[in-house]
């Protein structure tokens, strides 16, 4: 028998930031079939930006910006000196005592900020930027991201390199930086 996961995204945290009437309160949706992600949805309702993909289609955006709907790509920007790195909250990373692994990562880019959550894997996923990282992120989070980032041309993978979602935390990039990334995640020492 097949397994297949739906995942519906981080639905209390959610509900937490459409109160507060965050403009980057978003609905996730990720199906994955035998630990295969199949279908990724990012929308993000108040800035009418929607993107998704299926494994072998391509990766698609729509926004008020423009007509209808266009291809999603990742920028062609070739090293995180030059790119701009983003993660949901610099907190986590002292949760898990990896407070080293995000200065090295915030002083080696060109511009970090802390537009996150599944808002920051968008913005690499349609080539606003270059890198995402989470040091904390359940699947229900990560469930659409790994296939619309490879679909957009990018790459999703946990800290340690795997492609999974189940990873417990998160990188996602225009593809280019990945390998500089996990380099400075593995150079900086662990915590407790």
């Amino acid at each position: 028998m097949k397994q297949v996961y739906l995942s519906l995204g981080a639905l209390v945290r959610n509900v937490e930031h459409y109160v507060q009437e965050w403009l980057t309160f978003h609905r996730l949706i990720g199906v994955e079939r035998d630990g295969e992600s199949l279908l990724g949805v990012v929308a993000i309702p108040a800035l009418g930006e929607t993107a998704w993909a299926a494994k072998g289609t391509g990766a698609w955006y729509e926004s008020p910006r423009f007509d209808g709907a266009r291809r999603a790509g990742v920028s062609d920007c070739r090293t995180l000196a030059e790119g701009l790195f983003l993660t949901s909250e610099v907190a986590t990373f002292g949760k898990i005592g990896r407070t080293d692994t995000y200065a090295k990562l915030e002083q080696t880019a060109r511009l970090s900020r802390t537009w996150g959550d599944a808002y920051g894997y968008f913005l690499v996923a349609t080539g606003r930027a270059e890198l995402m990282v989470d040091p904390l992120l359940s699947p229900w989070d990560a469930g659409p991201l790994l296939v619309l980032l490879e679909e957009a041309g990018g790459r999703f993978t946990d800290w340690n390199g795997g492609r999974t979602v189940h990873g417990g935390n998160g990188v996602g990039s225009n593809g280019h930086v990945h390998e500089e990334t996990l380099g400075l995640l593995k150079s900086t020492p662990t915590g407790p």
